[in-house]
Protein backbone atom coordinates (compact mmCIF):
# COMPACT_ATOMS: atom_id res chain seq x y z
CA UNK A 1 0.00 0.00 0.00
CA UNK A 2 1.10 3.17 -1.26
CA UNK A 3 1.68 5.75 2.07
CA UNK A 4 0.85 9.32 1.74
CA UNK A 5 2.28 12.80 3.25
CA UNK A 6 0.22 15.68 3.48
CA UNK A 7 2.27 19.32 3.21
CA UNK A 8 1.63 22.78 3.57
CA UNK A 9 2.75 25.61 1.07
CA UNK A 10 2.76 29.25 0.85
CA UNK A 11 3.43 31.83 -2.63
CA UNK A 12 3.26 35.41 -1.82
CA UNK A 13 3.31 38.03 -4.28
CA UNK A 14 2.44 40.54 -6.52
CA UNK A 15 6.64 41.03 -6.73
CA UNK A 16 6.88 42.01 -10.56
CA UNK A 17 4.03 44.34 -10.34
CA UNK A 18 5.16 45.81 -7.57
CA UNK A 19 8.70 46.47 -8.44
CA UNK A 20 7.43 47.82 -11.65
CA UNK A 21 5.80 50.76 -9.80
CA UNK A 22 9.69 51.66 -8.38
CA UNK A 23 11.18 54.56 -9.93
CA UNK A 24 14.70 54.61 -8.43
CA UNK A 25 16.90 51.88 -6.71
CA UNK A 26 16.09 52.30 -4.14
CA UNK A 27 12.74 51.67 -4.38
CA UNK A 28 12.84 49.15 -6.56
CA UNK A 29 14.69 47.26 -3.27
CA UNK A 30 12.17 48.54 -0.93
CA UNK A 31 10.21 46.83 -3.38
CA UNK A 32 11.79 43.63 -3.33
CA UNK A 33 13.10 43.52 0.11
CA UNK A 34 9.16 43.55 1.47
CA UNK A 35 8.03 40.12 -0.36
CA UNK A 36 11.25 38.62 0.84
CA UNK A 37 10.39 40.63 4.47
CA UNK A 38 7.23 38.87 4.40
CA UNK A 39 8.36 35.63 4.14
CA UNK A 40 10.74 35.97 6.89
CA UNK A 41 8.44 36.55 9.37
CA UNK A 42 6.22 33.94 8.44
CA UNK A 43 8.90 31.46 8.33
CA UNK A 44 9.83 32.78 11.78
CA UNK A 45 6.69 31.67 13.23
CA UNK A 46 6.59 28.51 11.34
CA UNK A 47 10.51 27.49 11.80
CA UNK A 48 9.35 24.40 14.18
CA UNK A 49 8.02 22.70 10.82
CA UNK A 50 10.09 20.69 8.61
CA UNK A 51 10.97 22.46 5.56
CA UNK A 52 11.67 20.94 1.80
CA UNK A 53 12.21 24.77 0.57
CA UNK A 54 13.93 26.57 1.54
CA UNK A 55 16.60 25.98 4.04
CA UNK A 56 15.39 26.96 7.50
CA UNK A 57 17.75 25.31 10.61
CA UNK A 58 16.07 24.76 14.02
CA UNK A 59 19.15 27.73 15.69
CA UNK A 60 17.14 30.19 13.40
CA UNK A 61 20.82 31.56 12.12
CA UNK A 62 18.69 32.72 8.78
CA UNK A 63 16.64 35.31 10.49
CA UNK A 64 19.93 37.53 11.50
CA UNK A 65 18.98 40.71 10.68
CA UNK A 66 21.79 42.81 8.90
CA UNK A 67 20.88 40.89 5.59
CA UNK A 68 21.23 43.47 3.14
CA UNK A 69 19.36 41.64 0.03
CA UNK A 70 16.50 39.86 0.21
CA UNK A 71 17.93 35.75 0.88
CA UNK A 72 14.26 34.65 1.55
CA UNK A 73 12.08 33.13 -1.67
CA UNK A 74 8.57 34.27 -2.52
CA UNK A 75 7.55 30.28 -1.84
CA UNK A 76 7.85 27.72 1.10
CA UNK A 77 6.55 24.09 1.04
CA UNK A 78 6.53 22.00 4.28
CA UNK A 79 5.61 19.05 5.85
CA UNK A 80 1.99 19.05 7.83
CA UNK A 81 2.43 18.75 11.34
CA UNK A 82 -0.44 16.73 11.91
CA UNK A 83 -2.75 18.77 14.00
CA UNK A 84 -5.94 19.59 12.48
CA UNK A 85 -5.30 22.93 13.03
CA UNK A 86 -2.25 23.24 11.27
CA UNK A 87 -3.32 24.97 7.90
CA UNK A 88 -6.00 27.11 9.75
CA UNK A 89 -2.35 28.23 11.67
CA UNK A 90 -0.78 29.35 8.70
CA UNK A 91 -3.48 31.46 7.37
CA UNK A 92 -4.02 32.82 10.84
CA UNK A 93 0.40 33.57 10.72
CA UNK A 94 -0.36 35.01 7.16
CA UNK A 95 -2.89 37.12 8.28
CA UNK A 96 -1.25 38.58 10.97
CA UNK A 97 2.27 38.89 9.27
CA UNK A 98 0.74 40.95 6.48
CA UNK A 99 -1.39 43.25 9.06
CA UNK A 100 1.55 44.24 11.00
CA UNK A 101 3.75 44.86 8.02
CA UNK A 102 0.21 47.11 6.89
CA UNK A 103 0.70 49.16 10.33
CA UNK A 104 4.43 49.63 9.81
CA UNK A 105 4.11 50.47 6.34
CA UNK A 106 1.07 52.92 7.81
CA UNK A 107 3.34 54.32 10.56
CA UNK A 108 6.02 55.42 7.92
CA UNK A 109 3.49 57.25 5.72
CA UNK A 110 1.57 59.07 8.71
CA UNK A 111 -0.43 56.30 10.62
CA UNK A 112 -2.47 55.48 7.73
CA UNK A 113 -4.59 52.48 8.45
CA UNK A 114 -3.67 50.67 5.80
CA UNK A 115 -4.82 46.47 6.98
CA UNK A 116 -7.66 46.76 4.51
CA UNK A 117 -5.82 47.72 1.72
CA UNK A 118 -2.51 45.51 2.16
CA UNK A 119 -5.23 42.25 2.59
CA UNK A 120 -6.52 43.00 -0.85
CA UNK A 121 -3.17 44.10 -2.22
CA UNK A 122 -0.85 41.16 -1.40
CA UNK A 123 -1.38 38.01 -3.12
CA UNK A 124 -0.70 35.06 -0.60
CA UNK A 125 -1.78 31.90 -1.67
CA UNK A 126 -1.92 28.73 0.53
CA UNK A 127 -2.67 25.23 0.15
CA UNK A 128 -2.90 22.01 1.89
CA UNK A 129 -2.53 18.48 -0.12
CA UNK A 130 -1.75 15.09 0.36
CA UNK A 131 0.39 13.41 -2.24
CA UNK A 132 1.76 9.97 -2.58
CA UNK A 133 4.88 9.29 -1.54
CA UNK A 134 5.62 8.14 -4.77
CA UNK A 135 5.22 11.49 -6.07
CA UNK A 136 7.85 14.67 -5.89
CA UNK A 137 6.54 17.42 -3.31
CA UNK A 138 8.47 20.27 -5.17
CA UNK A 139 7.78 19.18 -8.87
CA UNK A 140 4.06 18.45 -8.17
CA UNK A 141 3.37 21.29 -5.51
CA UNK A 142 5.03 24.19 -7.51
CA UNK A 143 2.84 23.67 -10.75
CA UNK A 144 -0.15 24.06 -8.36
CA UNK A 145 1.87 26.58 -7.32
CA UNK A 146 2.12 28.50 -10.22
CA UNK A 147 -1.57 28.08 -10.77
CA UNK A 148 -2.61 29.81 -8.17
CA UNK A 149 -0.65 33.07 -9.05
CA UNK A 150 -2.80 33.67 -12.05
CA UNK A 151 -5.85 34.32 -10.02
CA UNK A 152 -5.60 38.40 -10.21
CA UNK A 153 -6.99 40.39 -7.11
CA UNK A 154 -8.66 43.26 -7.17
CA UNK A 155 -8.25 46.03 -4.47
CA UNK A 156 -11.76 47.85 -4.41
CA UNK A 157 -11.02 49.62 -0.93
CA UNK A 158 -8.89 52.33 -1.71
CA UNK A 159 -7.81 54.08 -5.07
CA UNK A 160 -4.76 55.75 -3.90
CA UNK A 161 -1.76 53.68 -4.44
CA UNK A 162 0.16 53.52 -0.78
CA UNK A 163 2.41 51.17 -2.34
CA UNK A 164 3.80 53.48 -4.71
CA UNK A 165 3.91 56.43 -1.96
CA UNK A 166 5.80 53.86 0.34
CA UNK A 167 8.19 52.86 -2.37
CA UNK A 168 9.75 56.47 -2.61
CA UNK A 169 8.26 58.86 -0.52
CA UNK A 170 9.78 57.22 3.15
CA UNK A 171 13.02 58.01 2.06
CA UNK A 172 12.58 61.85 1.62
CA UNK A 173 13.77 64.44 4.35
CA UNK A 174 16.12 62.12 6.22
CA UNK A 175 13.24 59.83 7.04
CA UNK A 176 13.90 55.80 6.59
CA UNK A 177 11.51 53.33 6.21
CA UNK A 178 10.89 50.29 8.73
CA UNK A 179 12.94 47.53 5.94
CA UNK A 180 16.01 49.46 5.80
CA UNK A 181 16.30 49.82 9.66
CA UNK A 182 15.37 45.89 9.28
CA UNK A 183 18.35 45.08 6.52
CA UNK A 184 20.78 47.07 7.68
CA UNK A 185 20.73 46.91 11.25
CA UNK A 186 24.79 46.03 11.15
CA UNK A 187 25.41 49.62 9.66
CA UNK A 188 23.14 51.58 11.85
CA UNK A 189 24.41 49.83 15.09
CA UNK A 190 28.12 50.86 13.56
CA UNK A 191 27.51 54.62 12.79
CA UNK A 192 24.59 54.82 15.27
CA UNK A 193 22.83 56.90 12.68
CA UNK A 194 20.16 55.74 10.95
CA UNK A 195 19.78 59.03 8.87
CA UNK A 196 23.13 57.75 7.14
CA UNK A 197 21.80 54.31 5.87
CA UNK A 198 19.97 54.52 2.66
CA UNK A 199 20.14 52.70 -0.76
CA UNK A 200 22.53 53.38 -3.13
CA UNK A 201 21.33 55.95 -6.27
CA UNK A 202 22.52 55.31 -9.37
CA UNK A 203 25.43 57.91 -9.80
CA UNK A 204 26.27 56.40 -6.60
CA UNK A 205 26.67 52.65 -8.16
CA UNK A 206 27.81 53.95 -11.65
CA UNK A 207 30.87 55.87 -9.90
CA UNK A 208 31.76 53.01 -7.33
CA UNK A 209 34.79 53.17 -8.15
CA UNK A 210 35.40 57.13 -7.65
CA UNK A 211 32.56 57.60 -4.83
CA UNK A 212 34.48 55.34 -2.98
CA UNK A 213 37.65 57.61 -3.36
CA UNK A 214 35.73 60.78 -2.48
CA UNK A 215 34.52 58.96 0.43
CA UNK A 216 38.23 57.61 1.32
CA UNK A 217 39.97 60.57 0.87
CA UNK A 218 37.39 62.58 2.68
CA UNK A 219 39.41 63.33 5.58
CA UNK A 220 36.84 64.75 7.87
CA UNK A 221 35.26 63.00 10.67
CA UNK A 222 31.22 62.99 9.13
CA UNK A 223 32.36 63.14 5.12
CA UNK A 224 31.11 66.11 4.07
CA UNK A 225 32.44 66.07 1.03
CA UNK A 226 30.84 62.75 -0.30
CA UNK A 227 27.64 63.91 1.62
CA UNK A 228 27.86 66.95 -0.43
CA UNK A 229 27.85 65.23 -3.45
CA UNK A 230 25.74 62.24 -3.26
CA UNK A 231 23.25 63.68 -0.18
CA UNK A 232 21.85 66.47 -2.02
CA UNK A 233 18.33 67.24 -1.29
CA UNK A 234 17.27 68.06 -4.55
CA UNK A 235 18.14 63.94 -5.92
CA UNK A 236 19.56 66.30 -9.12
CA UNK A 237 21.90 63.22 -11.20
CA UNK A 238 23.35 65.83 -13.26
CA UNK A 239 24.08 67.87 -10.34
CA UNK A 240 25.62 65.03 -8.71
CA UNK A 241 28.15 64.52 -11.55
CA UNK A 242 29.27 67.86 -11.79
CA UNK A 243 29.93 68.10 -8.36
CA UNK A 244 32.31 64.77 -8.40
CA UNK A 245 34.51 66.50 -11.28
CA UNK A 246 35.35 69.25 -9.22
CA UNK A 247 37.42 67.78 -6.54
CA UNK A 248 40.58 65.94 -6.39
CA UNK A 249 41.51 62.84 -5.45
CA UNK A 250 45.40 61.94 -4.27
CA UNK A 251 46.42 65.34 -5.93
CA UNK A 252 44.42 63.85 -9.03
CA UNK A 253 41.14 65.46 -10.69
CA UNK A 254 38.74 62.97 -10.82
CA UNK A 255 38.25 61.96 -14.22
CA UNK A 256 34.41 61.29 -15.79
CA UNK A 257 34.57 58.08 -17.98
CA UNK A 258 31.90 57.17 -20.32
CA UNK A 259 30.66 54.15 -18.42
CA UNK A 260 30.39 56.27 -15.45
CA UNK A 261 27.23 57.50 -16.53
CA UNK A 262 25.93 53.85 -17.62
CA UNK A 263 24.50 51.32 -14.90
CA UNK A 264 24.23 47.56 -15.46
CA UNK A 265 21.11 45.27 -13.89
CA UNK A 266 21.95 41.66 -13.35
CA UNK A 267 19.97 39.09 -13.62
CA UNK A 268 21.31 35.32 -12.74
CA UNK A 269 19.24 32.08 -12.21
CA UNK A 270 20.09 28.76 -11.90
CA UNK A 271 20.22 26.00 -14.96
CA UNK A 272 19.17 21.88 -14.49
CA UNK A 273 18.05 22.77 -10.78
CA UNK A 274 15.32 20.33 -11.59
CA UNK A 275 17.48 17.70 -11.84
CA UNK A 276 19.27 17.76 -8.91
CA UNK A 277 15.19 17.74 -7.09
CA UNK A 278 14.47 14.94 -9.24
CA UNK A 279 17.35 13.09 -7.54
CA UNK A 280 17.24 13.96 -4.86
CA UNK A 281 13.44 12.92 -3.93
CA UNK A 282 14.61 9.13 -5.21
CA UNK A 283 17.07 8.99 -2.18
CA UNK A 284 14.57 6.45 -0.33
CA UNK A 285 17.26 5.86 2.49
CA UNK A 286 15.96 8.94 3.87
CA UNK A 287 13.17 10.91 5.14
CA UNK A 288 11.36 13.21 2.70
CA UNK A 289 12.86 16.79 4.10
CA UNK A 290 15.98 15.47 4.46
CA UNK A 291 16.58 14.36 1.18
CA UNK A 292 16.23 17.96 -0.21
CA UNK A 293 17.56 19.81 3.26
CA UNK A 294 21.54 19.64 2.02
CA UNK A 295 20.56 21.32 -1.12
CA UNK A 296 18.28 23.98 0.31
CA UNK A 297 21.20 24.65 2.73
CA UNK A 298 23.55 24.93 0.14
CA UNK A 299 21.21 27.42 -1.87
CA UNK A 300 21.11 29.31 0.92
CA UNK A 301 25.51 29.31 2.14
CA UNK A 302 25.89 30.69 -1.59
CA UNK A 303 22.63 33.64 -1.28
CA UNK A 304 24.81 34.81 1.53
CA UNK A 305 28.53 34.23 -0.10
CA UNK A 306 27.19 36.68 -2.97
CA UNK A 307 25.74 39.19 -0.68
CA UNK A 308 29.64 39.38 0.03
CA UNK A 309 30.97 39.11 -3.63
CA UNK A 310 28.19 41.59 -5.04
CA UNK A 311 29.00 44.51 -2.35
CA UNK A 312 32.98 44.29 -2.36
CA UNK A 313 32.82 44.51 -5.93
CA UNK A 314 30.91 48.44 -5.60
CA UNK A 315 27.17 46.73 -6.80
CA UNK A 316 24.13 46.66 -4.51
CA UNK A 317 22.20 42.86 -3.96
CA UNK A 318 18.38 43.67 -4.69
CA UNK A 319 17.53 39.97 -4.15
CA UNK A 320 19.49 36.90 -3.58
CA UNK A 321 17.64 33.72 -3.16
CA UNK A 322 19.34 30.84 -3.29
CA UNK A 323 20.14 30.52 -7.33
CA UNK A 324 18.10 33.68 -8.17
CA UNK A 325 19.90 36.91 -8.20
CA UNK A 326 19.42 40.50 -9.02
CA UNK A 327 21.22 43.85 -8.60
CA UNK A 328 22.40 46.58 -9.72
CA UNK A 329 26.45 47.13 -10.79
CA UNK A 330 29.10 49.92 -12.02
CA UNK A 331 29.75 48.62 -15.33
CA UNK A 332 33.63 49.29 -14.18
CA UNK A 333 35.21 49.53 -10.97
CA UNK A 334 38.77 49.20 -10.15
CA UNK A 335 39.65 47.87 -13.99
CA UNK A 336 37.31 45.03 -13.59
CA UNK A 337 33.72 45.25 -15.64
CA UNK A 338 30.75 44.05 -14.75
CA UNK A 339 31.46 40.58 -16.48
CA UNK A 340 34.23 39.97 -14.32
CA UNK A 341 31.75 40.06 -11.36
CA UNK A 342 29.30 37.53 -12.96
CA UNK A 343 32.20 35.36 -13.34
CA UNK A 344 32.95 35.69 -9.62
CA UNK A 345 29.67 34.82 -8.66
CA UNK A 346 30.20 31.94 -10.90
CA UNK A 347 33.10 31.27 -9.16
CA UNK A 348 30.84 31.34 -5.73
CA UNK A 349 28.32 28.72 -7.23
CA UNK A 350 31.15 26.25 -7.85
CA UNK A 351 32.38 26.20 -4.63
CA UNK A 352 28.73 25.87 -2.60
CA UNK A 353 27.01 23.50 -5.16
CA UNK A 354 29.90 21.49 -7.30
CA UNK A 355 32.07 21.44 -4.75
CA UNK A 356 29.88 20.54 -1.72
CA UNK A 357 30.82 17.51 -0.32
CA UNK A 358 27.40 16.54 1.06
CA UNK A 359 26.11 16.90 -2.98
CA UNK A 360 28.51 15.51 -4.74
CA UNK A 361 26.87 11.80 -4.45
CA UNK A 362 23.47 13.18 -6.21
CA UNK A 363 26.00 15.50 -8.32
CA UNK A 364 27.12 12.31 -9.98
CA UNK A 365 24.25 10.65 -10.60
CA UNK A 366 22.86 13.84 -12.87
CA UNK A 367 23.85 14.17 -16.56
CA UNK A 368 23.64 17.92 -16.63
CA UNK A 369 25.82 19.88 -14.16
CA UNK A 370 24.24 22.72 -12.35
CA UNK A 371 25.22 26.20 -13.22
CA UNK A 372 23.99 29.65 -13.51
CA UNK A 373 22.63 31.71 -16.41
CA UNK A 374 23.43 35.85 -16.48
CA UNK A 375 21.40 38.62 -18.30
CA UNK A 376 23.12 42.14 -18.21
CA UNK A 377 21.05 45.27 -19.73
CA UNK A 378 23.38 48.70 -19.09
CA UNK A 379 21.81 51.75 -19.87
CA UNK A 380 22.28 55.42 -19.73
CA UNK A 381 21.65 56.86 -15.58
CA UNK A 382 18.47 58.43 -16.90
CA UNK A 383 17.12 55.55 -19.21
CA UNK A 384 14.06 54.57 -17.30
CA UNK A 385 14.78 51.82 -14.56
CA UNK A 386 12.05 49.77 -15.04
CA UNK A 387 12.94 49.37 -18.61
CA UNK A 388 16.33 48.56 -17.97
CA UNK A 389 15.01 46.05 -15.07
CA UNK A 390 12.98 44.18 -17.66
CA UNK A 391 16.00 44.18 -20.67
CA UNK A 392 18.01 42.71 -17.79
CA UNK A 393 15.03 40.03 -17.20
CA UNK A 394 14.51 39.28 -20.63
CA UNK A 395 18.53 38.54 -21.75
CA UNK A 396 18.30 36.18 -18.78
CA UNK A 397 14.96 34.21 -19.40
CA UNK A 398 14.94 34.32 -22.85
CA UNK A 399 18.38 34.83 -24.44
CA UNK A 400 20.78 32.94 -21.78
CA UNK A 401 18.25 30.52 -20.59
CA UNK A 402 17.91 29.40 -23.97
CA UNK A 403 21.28 27.82 -24.01
CA UNK A 404 21.93 27.65 -20.49
CA UNK A 405 25.13 28.18 -18.67
CA UNK A 406 25.23 31.35 -20.39
CA UNK A 407 26.05 35.31 -19.90
CA UNK A 408 23.17 37.54 -22.17
CA UNK A 409 23.82 41.40 -22.13
CA UNK A 410 22.59 44.46 -23.72
CA UNK A 411 24.02 47.77 -23.77
CA UNK A 412 21.87 50.80 -24.70
CA UNK A 413 23.50 53.67 -25.46
CA UNK A 414 21.89 57.38 -25.02
CA UNK A 415 21.18 57.53 -28.30
CA UNK A 416 19.33 54.85 -27.92
CA UNK A 417 21.23 52.43 -30.22
CA UNK A 418 21.99 49.59 -28.53
CA UNK A 419 24.13 46.41 -29.38
CA UNK A 420 24.18 42.71 -27.70
CA UNK A 421 25.46 39.69 -27.66
CA UNK A 422 25.54 35.86 -25.62
CA UNK A 423 28.44 33.64 -24.65
CA UNK A 424 28.26 30.55 -23.31
CA UNK A 425 30.14 30.31 -19.79
CA UNK A 426 33.15 28.18 -19.12
CA UNK A 427 31.68 24.18 -18.36
CA UNK A 428 31.62 21.81 -15.70
CA UNK A 429 30.96 18.20 -15.84
CA UNK A 430 29.01 16.85 -12.75
CA UNK A 431 32.59 16.19 -10.84
CA UNK A 432 32.94 20.15 -10.93
CA UNK A 433 35.61 20.18 -13.25
CA UNK A 434 36.20 22.00 -16.19
CA UNK A 435 35.23 20.71 -19.73
CA UNK A 436 35.01 24.04 -21.91
CA UNK A 437 36.04 27.43 -21.36
CA UNK A 438 34.60 28.67 -24.81
CA UNK A 439 35.03 32.34 -26.06
CA UNK A 440 34.17 33.93 -22.75
CA UNK A 441 36.43 32.09 -20.37
CA UNK A 442 39.24 31.78 -22.89
CA UNK A 443 39.21 35.45 -25.20
CA UNK A 444 36.52 37.70 -23.83
CA UNK A 445 37.80 38.29 -20.16
CA UNK A 446 41.32 38.31 -21.30
CA UNK A 447 40.38 41.03 -23.83
CA UNK A 448 38.63 43.05 -21.11
CA UNK A 449 41.63 43.31 -19.51
CA UNK A 450 44.21 44.53 -22.04
CA UNK A 451 45.78 47.52 -21.84
CA UNK A 452 44.86 50.09 -24.46
CA UNK A 453 45.88 53.26 -24.59
CA UNK A 454 44.76 54.13 -28.57
CA UNK A 455 41.10 54.25 -29.06
CA UNK A 456 41.45 54.62 -32.31
CA UNK A 457 43.38 51.47 -32.59
CA UNK A 458 40.08 49.95 -31.62
CA UNK A 459 38.48 51.61 -34.01
CA UNK A 460 40.46 50.72 -36.57
CA UNK A 461 40.28 47.14 -35.70
CA UNK A 462 36.79 47.14 -36.08
CA UNK A 463 36.52 48.64 -39.09
CA UNK A 464 38.50 46.39 -41.21
CA UNK A 465 36.75 43.36 -39.84
CA UNK A 466 33.51 45.23 -40.74
CA UNK A 467 35.03 45.91 -44.35
CA UNK A 468 35.93 42.50 -44.61
CA UNK A 469 33.13 41.08 -42.85
CA UNK A 470 32.22 39.02 -46.44
CA UNK A 471 35.61 37.30 -46.85
CA UNK A 472 35.59 36.76 -42.87
CA UNK A 473 32.22 34.50 -43.26
CA UNK A 474 33.89 32.87 -46.23
CA UNK A 475 36.79 31.41 -44.32
CA UNK A 476 35.81 31.62 -40.98
CA UNK A 477 35.55 27.30 -40.51
CA UNK A 478 39.69 27.67 -42.27
CA UNK A 479 41.63 28.43 -38.97
CA UNK A 480 44.37 28.82 -41.26
CA UNK A 481 43.15 31.04 -43.65
CA UNK A 482 41.29 33.48 -40.46
CA UNK A 483 45.08 33.92 -38.85
CA UNK A 484 46.93 34.29 -42.44
CA UNK A 485 44.03 37.03 -42.58
CA UNK A 486 44.88 38.63 -39.34
CA UNK A 487 48.53 38.17 -40.32
CA UNK A 488 48.08 40.04 -43.14
CA UNK A 489 45.73 42.49 -42.48
CA UNK A 490 47.73 43.68 -39.20
CA UNK A 491 50.96 43.55 -39.97
CA UNK A 492 52.12 47.22 -39.15
CA UNK A 493 54.56 47.65 -36.10
CA UNK A 494 51.69 48.97 -34.07
CA UNK A 495 49.99 45.52 -34.20
CA UNK A 496 53.30 43.58 -34.24
CA UNK A 497 53.09 40.93 -31.56
CA UNK A 498 49.96 42.25 -30.61
CA UNK A 499 48.15 39.41 -28.21
CA UNK A 500 45.31 41.74 -27.78
CA UNK A 501 45.01 40.92 -31.85
CA UNK A 502 46.04 37.29 -31.62
CA UNK A 503 43.43 37.24 -29.24
CA UNK A 504 40.54 38.55 -31.34
CA UNK A 505 42.08 36.14 -34.09
CA UNK A 506 41.09 33.27 -32.07
CA UNK A 507 38.74 34.41 -30.36
CA UNK A 508 36.55 34.87 -33.61
CA UNK A 509 38.02 31.02 -34.70
CA UNK A 510 36.45 30.34 -31.09
CA UNK A 511 33.12 32.16 -31.86
CA UNK A 512 32.36 29.96 -34.60
CA UNK A 513 33.04 26.95 -32.91
CA UNK A 514 29.98 28.25 -30.14
CA UNK A 515 28.20 29.96 -32.82
CA UNK A 516 28.56 28.09 -35.70
CA UNK A 517 27.00 30.39 -38.23
CA UNK A 518 29.36 33.29 -39.72
CA UNK A 519 27.35 36.25 -38.99
CA UNK A 520 26.54 35.16 -35.66
CA UNK A 521 30.68 34.95 -34.70
CA UNK A 522 31.51 37.83 -36.37
CA UNK A 523 28.17 39.98 -34.58
CA UNK A 524 29.79 38.43 -31.28
CA UNK A 525 33.27 39.82 -31.83
CA UNK A 526 32.04 43.17 -33.12
CA UNK A 527 30.06 43.40 -30.08
CA UNK A 528 33.00 42.45 -27.62
CA UNK A 529 35.11 45.16 -29.43
CA UNK A 530 32.34 47.66 -29.38
CA UNK A 531 31.93 47.15 -25.17
CA UNK A 532 36.08 47.11 -24.90
CA UNK A 533 36.18 50.42 -26.77
CA UNK A 534 33.11 51.78 -24.41
CA UNK A 535 34.95 51.24 -21.15
CA UNK A 536 38.09 53.16 -22.75
CA UNK A 537 36.01 56.37 -23.94
CA UNK A 538 35.72 59.54 -21.62
CA UNK A 539 32.48 61.47 -20.51
CA UNK A 540 32.85 63.69 -23.50
CA UNK A 541 32.56 61.10 -26.22
CA UNK A 542 28.77 60.81 -25.08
Amino acid sequence: MIKTQRYLALTIGPILPTMELAKSTRAMWTASYLFSYIMRQILWQFREHQFLVPNVDEDGSEFTAGNHAGLFPDRFICLHNGSDDDFKNLNDTINTTVNQVADLIGEDLGNEDLREYFQNYLRCYSMEIELDSNINPITEIYQYLDTLELQPLFNNSEPKSYVSKFLEEPFKNGQRNFLVTQAYEDFIKRDGNVQKVRFNSIPEISTAELSKLVFESDVTPDKKLYWKIFRNEKNDDALMFQELVKHKVNDNKIELMRYHKYIAVIHADGDYMGKIISELFLDNNKEINDRFKQFSKALFAFAKASVKVIEDFGAVPVYVGGDDIMCFSPVVNSGKTVFDLCNEIDKTFYTYILQNEQLKPVLSQVDKAPSLSFGISISYYKHPLGEALAESYRQMRYVAKEKRNSIAFRLQKHSRSYYEASFLKPGFDTSGNIKREGLFGKYFLDLLRSSISDDSFLSSLQYRLNDNQVLLAAIIDDETAIREFFNHNFNERVHENSLFVQNVCEGLIEAQKEYGDPGKSIAAMHAILRFIQFTHQKATDE
